[in-house]
């Protein structure tokens, strides 16, 4: 059996949600350059009309006006990870056992203890990066198991339990 005793607190899950967005965000800042470029431009060559320089303004402020609007959607976006974690006020214990059929969850909640018993069958997909397996039980909920926190087994034992279960791993 293979178990991970995973600490949550507010440092943690915002590396691990952006980790998670990196790959759609890379392109944002991109996208934002170019829009400044292109007012720059326009307003460097000249325009013809009152009409085209109005364009040239707007496509112009609308590179960091877009890079403002993603700082808040981010930051917003981390509120709603903290809440969901339950790391607003400190920190979230998550006990993992992986066994041959399926691994068991159990949350430190106030002293209480809730389980949950789940089967790999049941998954709608798992992610690995180096930083954490993502098993997502539906296409919005999601169990984060850093691979740093390990107590018995490693990622790579728990890979090969995957793999012999036939579970299709995403990159």
């Amino acid at each position: 059996m293979i178990e991970v005793n995973a600490v949550f607190n507010k440092e943690r899950v915002k590396k691990l949600s952006l980790g998670k967005r990196i790959g759609n965000m890379i392109l944002f800042p991109i996208i934002c350059a170019a829009l400044v470029a292109g007012g720059t431009i326009a307003l460097v060559r000249g325009t013809e009309s009152v009409s085209q320089l109005i364009i040239a303004i707007v496509v112009l402020v609308m590179g960091p006006a877009l890079l403002v609007l993603m700082g808040f959607l981010i930051r917003s976006d981390l509120k709603a990870e903290y809440k969901v974690f339950g790391v607003d006020e400190g920190e979230t214990v998550m006990n993992f056992k992986f066994a041959d059929k399926g691994f068991y969850v159990s949350l430190a909640a106030g002293g209480e203890k809730e389980k949950e018993a789940i089967s790999y069958k049941s998954l709608y997909k798992v992610k690995r990066t180096r930083a954490c397996f993502m098993f997502y039980i539906s296409k919005e909920e999601i169990f984060y198991v850093p691979c740093d926190c390990f107590v018995s087994g490693t990622p790579d034992d728990l890979f090969k339990l995957l793999y012999g279960n036939k579970v299709i791993l995403d990159y």
